[in-house]
């Protein structure tokens, strides 16, 4: 899951939100940052799941 993040912030001119931002302030800057990478992961369970853990 990380891997895909990883490789974009590798690439100098690829499309990101940091370049975005920059291009509406009136600056160019170029592709992403290998230390801007974020990754969020869940995990979605059954209610009924929860109710039997919470019992046990």
């Amino acid at each position: 899951m990380a891997q895909a993040p990883y490789y974009k912030s590798l690439d100098k001119y690829g499309d990101c939100p940091y370049v975005r931002a920059s291009l509406l302030a009136g600056k160019h800057h170029k592709g992403g940052m290998i230390d801007d990478i974020t990754v969020v992961v869940g995990k979605i369970v059954r209610l009924y799941v929860l109710q039997y853990l919470h019992t046990t």
